[in-house]
């Protein structure tokens, strides 16, 4: 799936916070995935935000409609 992928530390509320950022382009629809940890805590949870980005996938599911 085609995506781009970032990193991001920023200050909010007084918080030092890192972010990972997913931007993925499906069939039909675009998809973000947005991680974040305190950049205190960052060495923590980087191994598990990395896999949930890596991680996705889009599902190939025929919708009907209910009348």
């Amino acid at each position: 799936m085609e995506a781009k992928l970032m990193t991001v530390s920023g200050t909010v509320d007084g918080l030092d916070i890192y972010y990972q950022l997913g931007f993925f382009k499906g069939k039909e629809h675009y998809y973000q995935i947005v991680n974040w940890t305190e950049q205190k805590r960052k060495e923590d949870h980087i191994e598990a935000m990395e896999k949930i980005i890596s991680s996705f996938k889009e599902l190939n599911r025929n919708k009907k409609k209910i009348q």
